[in-house]
C-alpha cells in the first residue's frame, strides 16, 4: 500500500507541476478542466496496472538427466523432526503487544468518518436552503432567493442570492450568468468528485493541490462564457468582481468568489491563446503521459526462456545427477542470495538471502532436480527440500490433533484433500480425528499475502497406496509435486551441521528454525540427524537481524 500511495501521488505531483507550467497560464479552459480530472484519476489507475515486456522466448523441457553413481546412499534420520504437530506440541505462548496496522486503520476510519459527514452535512445544508426559500427558473436552473447576506454562489442546480439585492436590481446579469454557467456545465459534480478523494485521502496533500487548480478553473470557464460574447463587457465586468469580494460565504463546497482568485480572474481575462499554441501544448502532452505509465506502473519482463514442465515425466530419487545440473541448481539459488559471508574455524559461514518467496517455476524445478540428487550433493546446496511424508513401512498412525482438526473446519484460508480427493471442510464433521491415519499440511500460497492451504488426510489403506506412488522408483514428477515440499533456507553452515529455517503453514503462521547435526553411521556407510526445532522463529531476512541484536522469541523442540 505504501508503494502505491507513494507512486500515486509522485505520479500525481508531476502531472501537477506540468499544468502549473504549460497550462494554468493559457486561456484553454475547456482542456484544462479535462486534464485536471484526468490527472488524478490516471496517478491513481497506473500503479495498478502491470506493463509487461515481452522478450523473444525459447521454450525449454525441464529434464532431469540423472546419471547413477554406485549405490543410493542411505540416509537414516532417527526421528522426521519436521512434521508440524511435533511443533506445536511445544510452542511456547506468544507474548501480545499492541496491534499498530489496528490502531491506525481505527484512526483512519475516524477521520475518514469526520469528512465524509462534512461533505454530506454541507449537500444536505444546500438541499433544505434551495427547498425551503422561494426560487425562481432560470433557463434549466433555479435562483434561491435566501435572506442571508452573501455573495451569489451556486451548487447542483441552485443558484443562491440574497432576497433583498435581488428585488432591488443591485445583481447584474453579469454574476447571474457567471453563476448559472456553473450550473449549466455541472461544475458541482467536479467538486463532489475531488472531495471524496479528499474524504479517503485526506493524509495525502496532492488532492487538496488539485482541488485548489480545479475550482480556479471552474471560475475561469464562467468568466469566460460571459466576456467571450461581447469583449468590450471586460472592464465592466471587472469592477463589479472586485465589489464582490468584501463579502465571503461559508459553505466550502460552494462555488463563490474570493480576493486572491478574483486577482488571477482579472489577468486572465485578457489573456489570448491561439489554436496552433494549444495544439502544441496538447501535442507535448502524449510524450508525458507516456513516460508517466512507464515509470509509474508496475514493469515486470517475461523470461527469455519459458519452463514447460513434463508432468508425465518419471525420475528416480537419490540417484544422483550430473554435474550441469548441480551448476544449474546452484545458478537459480544464486539469484535469492544476497550475500555470503565465510566464517573462521570457530564459527559457522553465513548466508543472507534478498526475499522469504521463491517463484513459483524457480522452486518447482529446484525440487525435481534436488530429489534426484544424492546425499552427498544434497548437503551442500543452500536452499533445501524436506518432505513430512515417508515410506509406509508400517509405520504408527499419526492423526492430528483435537485444536487443529476442530481449527481447519472453520478457517477460509484451509482446503481439504481426503485420500487425494477434495472435497468440501463440511466433510470433516462426519469423520472423528483418528478416523486418519497421516495428515499432511502443505502451502497454496502464490505469494506473501496469500494464505491459503491445504491439508491431505489419508486413510490407512490410502496412504499405503499414496506411498507406494510416491516412494518407490521410478515417480511422476505430477506425483511427486501432488504434496508442496518444506522450502528451508539455510542460514547457517558448518562441515555437515547447519541451520535453516522454513515457513509454517496453515494456522500456524510464521517460520521455524532448525539446528541440523549430521554423523555418519560408520556401521552402514549411512547418516543419521538430530535436530532441534525453534518454533516461531525468523524469517530468512531478519534472522542475521535479530540474532545480532539479542532477539530471541522462539520455541524449543529438541529432537534426537
Amino acid at each position: 500500500m505504501i508503494a502505491y500511495l507513494l507512486k500515486m501521488t509522485l505520479c500525481a505531483l508531476l502531472l501537477y507541476a506540468i499544468y502549473a507550467l504549460l497550462l494554468e497560464r493559457e486561456n484553454m479552459h475547456g482542456f484544462k478542466r479535462v486534464y485536471l480530472l484526468i490527472s488524478i484519476i490516471f496517478s491513481m489507475v497506473v500503479p495498478l496496472t502491470d506493463l509487461t515486456i515481452n522478450l523473444p522466448t525459447t521454450t525449454e523441457n525441464i529434464s532431469t538427466l540423472s546419471v547413477g553413481i554406485g549405490n543410493v546412499v542411505e540416509i537414516v534420520e532417527s526421528q522426521t523432526f519436521f512434521i508440524e504437530p511435533i511443533v506445536q506440541a511445544e510452542e511456547k505462548p506468544v507474548i501480545s503487544s499492541i496491534n499498530y496496522s489496528r490502531l491506525f486503520l481505527s484512526v483512519y476510519i475516524l477521520i475518514t468518518s469526520l469528512f465524509l459527514f462534512r461533505l454530506l452535512k454541507n449537500c444536505r445544508q444546500i438541499i433544505v436552503l434551495g427547498r425551503k426559500n422561494a426560487s425562481i427558473d432560470y433557463y434549466g436552473a433555479k435562483i434561491v432567493l435566501i435572506n442571508k447576506k452573501s455573495v451569489p454562489h451556486s451548487f447542483g442546480r441552485y443558484i443562491f442570492i440574497n432576497r433583498e439585492d435581488y428585488v432591488n436590481g443591485r445583481i447584474a446579469d453579469e454574476i447571474i450568468l457567471h453563476e448559472w454557467t456553473h450550473v449549466h456545465q455541472r461544475h458541482s459534480w467536479d467538486i463532489v468528485f475531488v472531495e471524496l478523494l479528499i474524504a479517503f485521502g485526506w493524509f495525502n496533500p496532492i488532492f487538496y493541490l488539485y482541488r485548489n487548480k480545479i475550482r480556479q478553473n471552474h471560475e475561469f470557464l464562467a468568466d469566460n462564457a460571459v466576456i467571450q460574447n461581447d469583449i468590450e463587457v471586460v472592464p465592466a465586468y471587472q469592477n463589479i468582481l472586485i465589489h464582490q469580494i468584501s463579502q465571503n460565504n461559508r459553505i466550502h463546497i460552494v462555488s463563490n468568489f474570493n480576493y486572491l482568485l478574483t486577482q488571477k480572474r482579472i489577468v486572465m481575462m485578457t489573456r489570448i491563446t491561439s489554436k496552433k499554441r494549444a495544439w502544441c501544448i496538447i501535442s507535448a502532452l502524449i510524450p508525458i503521459f507516456i513516460i508517466a505509465s512507464c515509470t509509474f506502473s508496475n514493469k515486470s519482463t517475461k523470461p527469455d526462456t519459458e519452463t514447460v514442465i513434463d508432468f508425465e515425466q518419471v525420475i528416480t530419487r537419490g540417484n544422483g545427477v550430473s554435474p550441469e545440473l548441480v551448476t544449474e541448481y546452484q545458478t537459480i539459488v544464486d539469484k535469492y542470495i544476497e550475500k555470503s559471508i565465510s566464517g573462521n574455524s570457530d564459527e559457522s559461514d553465513k548466508l543472507y538471502w534478498k526475499t522469504a518467496q521463491l517463484q513459483e517455476e524457480d522452486w518447482i524445478r529446484l525440487y525435481t532436480i534436488y530429489v534426484q540428487m544424492d546425499w552427498d550433493q544434497q548437503k551442500e546446496q543452500k536452499i533445501r527440500f524436506g518432505e513430512a511424508l515417508h515410506y509406509y513401512d508400517n509405520r504408527k498412525a499419526y492423526p492430528p490433533n483435537k485444536l487443529n482438526y476442530d481449527g481447519w473446519k472453520i478457517d477460509k484460508n484451509c482446503h481439504i484433500r481426503i485420500d487425494g480427493v477434495e472435497v468440501d471442510k463440511s466433510v470433516l464433521n462426519a469423520h472423528k480425528r483418528t478416523d486418519f491415519f497421516a495428515y499432511h499440511v502443505s502451502s497454496l500460497s502464490k505469494g506473501e499475502n496469500d494464505f491459503n492451504y491445504r491439508v491431505d488426510f489419508w486413510t490407512e489403506d490410502g496412504f499405503k497406496k499414496f506411498s507406494r506412488q510416491v516412494f518407490e522408483q521410478p515417480v511422476s514428477i505430477g506425483k511427486l509435486l501432488e504434496i508442496r515440499p518444506d522450502i528451508r533456507f539455510v542460514m547457517e553452515q558448518k562441515n555437515d551441521d547447519y541451520v535453516f529455517v522454513s515457513k509454517n503453514h496453515g494456522s500456524s503462521r510464521g517460520w521455524k528454525e532448525a539446528s541440523i547435526k549430521v554423523m555418519k553411521n560408520t556401521e552402514n556407510e549411512g547418516y543419521s540427524s538430530s535436530s532441534r526445532i525453534r518454533n516461531g522463529g525468523s524469517s530468512p531476512l531478519s534472522y542475521h537481524r535479530n540474532k545480532e541484536s539479542g532477539v530471541d522469541k522462539a520455541g524449543d523442540c529438541n529432537c534426537s
